[in-house]
């Protein structure tokens, strides 16, 4: 309004010319989907790409069917091996997108057992060298009583490549006792399914202490 023109109108002029909107054709423009921010001196305006946030990207294999396995294996062995149903639960390949990425990664799989044994974390990078354990707990199972669980557990991963990586989820029973994989008991039919999640973190905004 006239009432709030600026006291020079002379670089108001300049955007309100021409027919392309408030942005005149004669003023430089950055690229498709980059964003206007102040530069690092804070002297100008400058166009630059968008950060990309804490989070980059994130691969997610489930299962919810109910199709349940007997497990005896006291070496790990991976689940999509006990019962290729769980193939696309128990493996995800995820390519980071910058060597310093970090990688957030929660697992969990229901079972029943009345002896011990532990859910493992292993990981591939490359498509070669096999796959290596990274974690997982012990002594899961309770040795008597109710034999139903959900096993979970999260784990932080600063694998510092560009390479493909393949996590999965592997198993090992304590002392052949056979455990049933993906069986929650009576309601059998309402599976809490399992889940293997990867995320790709902005590696700058997530630090790991061991």
């Amino acid at each position: 309004t006239t009432g709030n023109a600026p006291t020079s109108t002379a670089h108001w002029d300049l955007f309100v010319a021409g027919a392309g909107g408030i942005w005149n054709a004669g003023l430089s423009l950055g690229t498709a989907e980059q964003i206007v921010r102040v530069n690092s001196g804070a002297t100008a305006l400058e166009f630059a790409d968008a950060s990309g946030g804490y989070i980059l990207q994130e691969k997610v294999g489930m299962y919810y069917g109910t199709q349940t396995s007997t497990f005896t294996n006291q070496t790990p062995e991976w689940l999509g091996s006990i019962n290729s149903a769980y193939q696309t639960a128990s493996s995800v390949s995820i390519t980071p997108s910058s060597t310093s990425s970090k990688m957030e990664i929660y697992f969990q799989v229901p079972f029943g057992s009345d002896n011990y044994g532990a859910m493992l974390l292993y990981r591939e990078i490359g498509g070669t060298g096999g796959y290596t354990q990274l974690t997982g707990g012990q002594h899961i199972g309770n040795g008597s009583g109710d034999p139903y669980m959900l096993w979970s557990a999260k784990y932080f991963d600063a694998p510092n490549t560009t390479s493909q990586i393949i996590y999965r989820i592997y198993a090992v029973n304590n002392d052949g006792t056979s455990w049933q994989v993906n069986n929650v008991g009576t309601i059998g039919s309402l599976s809490a399914g399992i889940i293997l999640s990867v995320k790709e973190v902005d590696g700058s905004k997530l630090t790991i202490s061991t």
